[in-house]
């Protein structure tokens, strides 16, 4: 290694290999040679214990680890280090609980292959550079989040199949058509942020129980009639007239039983507002037996996020639990004010 160090090398291969289930210990001076472009390390150890300073690799383009042990502060001491890195491959590693893989402004391909004893409890990606994304399961995923990454909707449904376990799927601002279909026997939480080109979205998804969304990014989508059990509603200082038109169009097709308002700083005025439109007095909507609209399906609102001084977690839908929500957002958003102030003085 100190040979290697000396030569100015532009690419290096190690394959280095000690006892059974043993790493070889990578030497620091190997991640200060800053004339190399192409690294492919493995049966190395990487640790935490390096200092993230001594990385030097500056002229880094591709770095490849296979068969190797690290851990996720080394991870992120890696990326966070490698400016000009635009391809990382990790494939069969071991040692690490989460792969999160964001804040850089460079990387064009990621390939993740897993080992197979390894359990992630998290998998996620944002890179509004990303290109390419290689990733291979090893049927035990059940949790997937995708930021940033431009996707095609047909790559979408046919990638659904490499994970026959997968339960929780979180895509933002990655959608790049306006149509969306999307089909799985499996899923059970569907959320979709911050696509701002998706107009309609169609959903064959049986079991999924949960569907969270902001509703700027759906208002005026298309989506299949289903019933919900749950729906939880997130806002951002969204402001509008047409309160009624709103919920509509939300909940035209989607039927959700249980209404899960997500409640902020910004947001007590607008979901004041939506609580009033929620109920009518003599609704015409729907005489049929057959066919009964959102507002006859919809029987609880509830505040989430273990809101301070709301007392009651499920609230049957009727004009005193709208008032006494309404009530409590008046007093909530004037606490919340008071709390603000007081952090700025």
């Amino acid at each position: 290694m100190d040979l290697i160090s000396d030569l100015s090398v532009r690419e290096l291969d190690l394959y280095l290999t000690v006892r059974k289930e043993r790493f070889y210990v990578l030497p620091l001076k190997v991640l200060a040679m800053e004339s190399l472009q192409i690294l492919n390390l493995r049966g190395c150890l990487l640790s935490s214990s390096f200092n993230r300073n001594a990385i030097k690799l500056t002229s880094l383009i591709q770095l490849h680890l296979r068969d190797v042990s690290i851990d996720e502060e080394t991870i992120q001491d890696l990326i966070f280090s490698i400016r000009s890195m635009e391809f990382f491959s990790l494939k069969n590693c071991l040692g690490f609980e989460n792969l999160e893989i964001c804040d850089h402004d460079k990387l064009k391909k990621i390939v993740y292959h897993p080992h197979k004893d390894l359990k992630v409890k998290k998998f996620s990606i944002n890179l509004p550079t990303l290109e390419e994304l290689d990733f291979c399961s090893v049927d035990k995923e059940k949790r997937l989040s995708l930021c940033g990454i431009p996707i095609d909707t047909k790559w979408l449904q046919s990638m659904l199949s490499s994970f026959p376990l997968l339960e929780h799927l979180f895509l933002g601002g990655c959608v790049l058509q306006q149509v969306m279909k999307l089909s799985s026997s499996v899923l059970k939480e569907t959320y979709l942020c911050n696509c701002r080109k998706l107009v309609e979205a169609e959903f064959d998804t049986p079991n999924v129980k949960k569907i969270p969304f902001s509703a700027k990014d759906f208002m005026g989508i298309q989506i299949s009639l289903f019933k919900l059990n749950n729906m939880t509603l997130v806002t951002h200082a969204l402001t509008l007239g047409n309160y009624a038109g709103l919920l509509d169009g939300l909940f035209c097709s989607v039927h959700p039983q249980i209404l899960s308002l997500e409640l902020n700083y910004y947001s007590p005025e607008f979901l004041k507002r939506l609580l009033k439109s929620l109920v009518v007095d003599k609704p015409k909507c729907c005489c049929s037996e057959e066919f009964q609209c959102w507002r006859h399906t919809l029987k609880v609102v509830k505040l989430i996020n273990n809101v301070k001084g709301f007392q009651s977690t499920n609230s049957v839908l009727n004009a005193m639990t709208l008032k006494n929500l309404t009530e409590f957002l008046d007093e909530w958003a004037v606490e919340a004010h008071k709390t603000v102030q007081s952090f700025r003085i």
